[in-house]
């Protein structure tokens, strides 16, 4: 999993599997709350839902998919995970659907204390831009990266050699990027006008930050 140049998330690895249909099937930048799959083909659940909500996700075998979905708030942490499995077919009986589940098995400590670090990073100076002519003559403004970031840090060992082992995991994540063709409010908080008048020198951004946390003694 470490290996595989991915955002870290649930939903990142999903795109690489084939025969899953998710919600998000281009490369992730970083999480996704709620990104729901299912299986390859399928328009609608047998329950009349939109397409892509029959998958479960589990972590350790515990359901925490939102059952009228298969989507989850839950911000897991697959890169410290010890596996991650895929059931494409012929379910588990606690699944309450028939689709694909991914079951997410965090990783435990051990007799020897060991720990991991990964940090990422990148700027809009590292990322290249495909606006042409004929967009900038229709106005269109660029919306480059502001930052991209990914700090993690992991530990685990013994509590009691031979009896009780801990480990536990500590992850900042975030992107924010500019969004085209908008622009903060110069009468915003002004009660006497109502009206938006655009700031073209404060282009709006997107800012999206992550923040978890996870421990397991065995």
């Amino acid at each position: 999993i470490k290996a595989i140049p991915t955002a870290g998330s649930y939903n990142a690895l999903l795109v690489l599997v084939p025969g899953l249909l998710g919600g998000q099937q281009d490369v992730s930048t970083g999480p996704c709350n709620s990104c729901t799959f299912s299986a390859h083909g399928t328009l609608l659940s047998l329950g009349g839902n939109r397409a892509n909500t029959d998958g479960r996700l589990l972590v350790d075998g515990i359901s925490i998919a939102v059952p009228q979905a298969g989507g989850t708030n839950y911000l897991t942490d697959t890169r410290n995970a010890q596996e991650v499995t895929f059931t494409v077919s012929g379910s588990m009986g606690e699944v309450e659907s028939g689709g694909p589940v991914m079951n997410i098995i965090p990783r435990s400590g051990g007799n020897v204390p060991s720990g991991s670090g990964y940090v990422a990073w990148a700027n809009g100076d590292l990322q290249s831009s495909n606006l042409s002519d004929q967009l900038k003559a229709l106005k269109i403004t660029p919306s480059p990266l502001i930052k991209n970031y990914d700090l993690t840090a992991a530990f685990g060992g013994p509590l009691r050699k031979d009896r009780v082992w801990l480990f536990g995991t500590v992850r900042g994540q975030g992107n924010s990027a500019y969004i085209t063709n908008m622009y903060y409010n110069k009468n915003a908080g002004d009660p006497t006008k109502w009206l938006y008048d655009p700031d073209f020198s404060r282009q709006a951004f997107n800012d999206k930050t992550w923040q978890n946390a996870s421990g397991r003694i065995t």
